[in-house]
């Protein structure tokens, strides 16, 4: 077995809060939460993949976590959320284009969203990198 270290986080959690004794069907649930769940805690999802969801225990929550500031987001950070978003919009998209018959033309809203965000993440990280480079 390899040796742990410690990584520090580099971008957002997005969570919510745990609804007692609400369905966790497709939630991640550790064995020594699943007895401890009366006490509380957050279901965190993965930005990139919305349904890679599981249980954050409220005490390791108050320990590590805290909402964020808009005060505190760099243009950075706020160019990653909205091109997160738009990424999960298209996902969702693409998964249900079989069915609407109206797909083709949201998928392809959702794409230049998508694309738009990209474009302007890009952009803001051009300008930081000049910006540490003077």
């Amino acid at each position: 077995m390899s040796e742990y270290k410690q990584y520090q986080r580099k971008g957002l959690s997005e969570m919510r809060p745990y609804i007692q004794g609400e369905d966790l069907t497709g939630i991640s649930v550790s064995e020594p939460d699943k007895n401890n769940l009366h006490l509380g805690g957050m279901i965190a999802r993965n930005p990139k993949n919305h349904d890679d969801k599981w249980f954050v225990a409220q005490k390791y929550f108050d320990d590590n976590l805290e909402p964020v500031s808009t005060r505190h987001i760099t243009p950075l950070q706020e160019a990653e959320r909205v091109f997160i978003e738009a990424y999960g919009r298209y996902d969702e998209d693409m998964r249900h284009s079989t069915e609407d018959e109206n797909a083709a033309e949201s998928l392809m809203n959702s794409w230049e969203s998508m694309i738009a965000a990209w474009n302007h993440l890009q952009q803001i990280d051009a300008d930081a990198m000049m910006e540490e480079s003077k």
